[in-house]
């Protein structure tokens, strides 16, 4: 998509063809925790719906949110007029900058593992 933003908060189902519309909302298939704004009251009517997994700690908990959503019939919508300034991981202090990377990685590759045994099961065949 040739007119997308550079660095979007937001994922196309790929299965669908999609246009960026500059003015009026779109569906999208997910969008990052730091831009969402949910209807709890429609949430709250889905039967044994929790919101985020407490499993999840730093990433894919929002992933994991709007595959939930998703297997709800719920739709997910991008507000291209809206504006985010996200800081991510300003308010760490330089002098810890390997320790916080390391920090990260492992709970990166941890949230993977979850994300996917929740999602797919253990092993997931990729052809």
């Amino acid at each position: 998509i040739s007119d997308k933003p550079r660095y979007p908060n937001y994922q196309f189902d790929k299965n669908e063809s999609h246009k960026f519309d500059q003015i009026n909302p779109f569906k999208v298939k997910s969008v990052d925790g730091y831009s969402m704004l949910l209807n709890l009251k429609k949430l709250r009517k889905i039967n044994d719906f929790n919101f985020f997994d407490e499993n999840f700690f730093l990433y894919l908990e929002n992933e994991d949110l709007c595959k939930r959503l998703e297997k709800n019939d719920e739709n997910i919508y991008v507000i291209p007029k809206s504006k985010i300034h996200h800081l991510g991981g300003k308010a760490v202090d330089p002098k810890y900058k390997n320790e916080i990377e390391y920090l990260r990685n492992w709970h990166w590759m941890w949230s993977k593992f979850y994300f996917n045994k929740k999602h797919y099961g253990y092993l997931i065949h990729t052809y």
